[in-house]
């Protein structure tokens, strides 16, 4: 608390005041103090920052699930009431071009279903015809039903044009793409502690130079070490996001060396897992 003069711009409306006396002026840190300039909410309160999960490929793999999202897409783009179409700039004849695709996709995945079931069929019939006996009955082949529209050749490279240009677009919501099926499953990391590069398959390549061979995955590159044992031990040799990685160094003519390598995943631009065991080969000059 301290003592002010009446002529230091007090105010006799201030909270600080005790007893309507200037003489007494409460101070921050005082207690009952009263900050009459109170820092913006703004100030105060920071924005959670939204951590995006990173996710597989919408597109995907096997043909049964490339079936599903080319019928998800597609209904959602013929959908009006959703505003999908429209949002995303996608023409009429482009979702045309989907429709007639899904309707032979679906066509032709159905009737290799019904083949591959008749197939069980018509081997348990040649079984019986060779060695059974009684009445057999030939199985009824399916017959293949064609759909009334044109087929779309390349449905596939149509389908991941018109999900990357959707995905692409300022205004893609999440929630959208999720209703289209263009949302790849969240990909979970494996425990770092569980995670380390092999490379035991590494090998001498064309001219005696050492190939390390490693395996990329999800990973976004590797980070290699090297002691050649040349007296300076350990020391970065190079970060690779191809695999595999060629090491140019080689002894001297005539010598012969033992290089020495470890290695670690980066994913993102961080180290991710564990170190690789070591991998010790020979090399000549």
């Amino acid at each position: 608390m301290k003592v002010i003069k009446l002529d230091a711009g007090f105010r006799f409306d201030d909270p600080n005041n005790r007893w309507g006396d200037p003489s007494y002026q409460l101070e921050p840190g005082d207690a009952g103090y009263v900050d009459l300039n109170p820092p913006p909410l703004s100030a105060v309160i920071q924005p959670k920052k939204t951590k995006h999960m990173s996710k597989q490929p919408f597109m995907p793999r096997n043909e049964e699930d490339k079936r599903k999202l080319l019928n998800k897409l597609t209904d959602a783009l013929q959908n009006a009431s959703n505003g999908y179409a429209t949002k995303y700039n996608v023409p009429a004849a482009t979702i045309t071009l989907l429709d007639n695709g899904r309707q032979w996709v679906n066509a032709i995945l159905d009737y290799l279903d019904a083949i591959r079931s008749t197939a069980q069929g018509l081997t348990a019939f040649k079984n019986q015809l060779f060695t059974g006996g009684g009445a057999i009955s030939v199985p009824v082949l399916p017959v293949f039903v064609a759909p009334s529209v044109p087929p779309t050749p390349g449905i596939f490279t149509l389908v991941g044009s018109v999900g990357t240009q959707i995905k692409a677009a300022v205004n893609y919501a999440e929630a959208d793409g999720e209703a289209m099926g263009l949302e790849g499953a969240v990909i979970v990391p494996e425990p770092a502690g569980s995670v380390s590069p092999d490379l035991s398959k590494s090998r001498l390549a064309s001219g005696g130079l050492v190939e390390i061979v490693w395996t990329r995955g999800r990973y976004k590159a590797l980070k290699i070490m090297v002691d050649r044992h040349d007296g300076k031990g350990e020391v970065f040799l190079a970060i690779d996001t191809e695999p595999n990685y060629i090491d140019t160094v080689k002894p001297a003519a005539g010598a012969t060396a033992v290089y020495t390598y470890r290695a670690i995943y980066l994913l993102g631009d961080e180290e991710f897992g564990q170190w690789s065991q070591p991998f010790e080969i020979t090399v000549r000059g």
